[in-house]
């Protein structure tokens, strides 16, 4: 079976009668000659999963992938190419020393000056730190997923947007086979990527964010009459995030996005209710509002009800 992902499985079958400690005697001396001799041909480091044993076709699906899982939940300090799904849960139940959090509060430091190099080194102690304390290398990926997200979240409350549409990182970290290829990855899609973000000076933050916000405004004096616009919606369309939004539009207005996009609503339905001969109920619509909602907070905001207001500006 290939896999697609540069492994492949391979289902063996013996007679019924055969007895387990039989296939094993016959079996694993066999694979663990194999890795070195696939090495030299194939130029590349191979190790071996083996799953466990059934009489059952339809446990074989499930072995498969135990057997698989064996390969990423294997021992780094194992000094053999052979993993057996049998050992995996044996480190599983076995609690891991403390995270290593203050290198943890380093890098990311590193990365908030856009420091890459220094972060860089950090995160490769990082690593080792990791697989010191966590002997199998499905543990040291939750620990980089983990420095990932609270990395994510440093570029977050700077403003940044950390997300990106068409790629996730987490998905990438885990299809992630060895340590090396782990530090690589992360050096250059993390840490690279986000001190440069990083580096964007303030000022051409802040003028990115209010040219950012004269759009949102100009979308929202457009489509004021859709009832579905929002913040979510405009941060979506403007590609930032709409916490980043959010905070930018009051800072740049003065008001927050949906009192504004009420102010837009309520001087367009007054200027309505005077100049044209429109019903109550559909202006509401043509602003964007349920006709009862709209009276409602019509009156709130000026003072009477629509068609009062109306009758006085007769």
């Amino acid at each position: 079976m290939n896999f697609q992902d540069m492994t492949v499985g391979v289902v063996l079958h013996f007679p019924q009668e055969k007895a387990v400690n039989e296939i094993q005697e016959r079996v694993l001396p066999f694979l663990k000659d194999l890795p070195p001799i696939m090495t030299s041909i194939l130029k590349l480091d191979v190790v071996i999963g083996v799953g466990n044993y059934t009489d059952s076709i339809k446990e074989v699906p499930r072995l498969v992938d135990l057997a698989r899982d064996s390969i990423r939940f294997r021992s780094l300090n194992s000094k053999s190419a052979l993993s057996q799904a049998s050992d995996i849960f044996v480190a599983s139940a076995v609690a891991p020393d403390p995270f290593p959090s203050t290198l943890e509060k380093n890098i990311i430091a590193l990365v908030r000056r856009g420091d890459d190099a220094a972060a860089i080194q950090l995160t490769l102690q990082f690593i080792q730190e990791l697989s010191k304390k966590w002997d199998h290398f499905h543990l040291v990926q939750n620990g980089m997923m983990l420095l990932l997200a609270h990395i994510q979240e440093a570029v977050l409350q700077s403003g940044r947007n950390p997300f990106n549409e068409e790629e996730n990182p987490f998905i990438q970290l885990y299809e992630i086979k060895e340590p090396h290829e782990l530090f690589i990855w992360f050096s250059e899609h993390v840490i690279t990527r986000f001190a440069s973000m990083m580096q964007q000076p303030q000022k051409e933050q802040e003028q990115d964010y209010r040219r950012i916000v004269t759009e949102v405004m100009e979308m929202i004096d457009k489509n004021y009459t859709n009832n579905e616009i929002s913040l979510e919606s405009c941060a979506e369309a403007s590609n930032i995030l709409p916490y980043a939004l959010s905070k930018s539009f009051k800072a740049v207005t003065g008001v927050n996005f949906i009192d504004y996009l009420t102010d837009v609503r309520m001087r367009k339905a007054q200027e309505l209710l005077v100049s044209s001969d429109m019903k109550v109920n559909e202006i509401a619509i043509v602003v964007g509002y349920h006709p009862s909602y709209f009276n409602r907070i019509f009156k709130r905001l000026v003072g009477v009800p629509p068609g009062e207001y109306r009758s006085r500006h007769e």
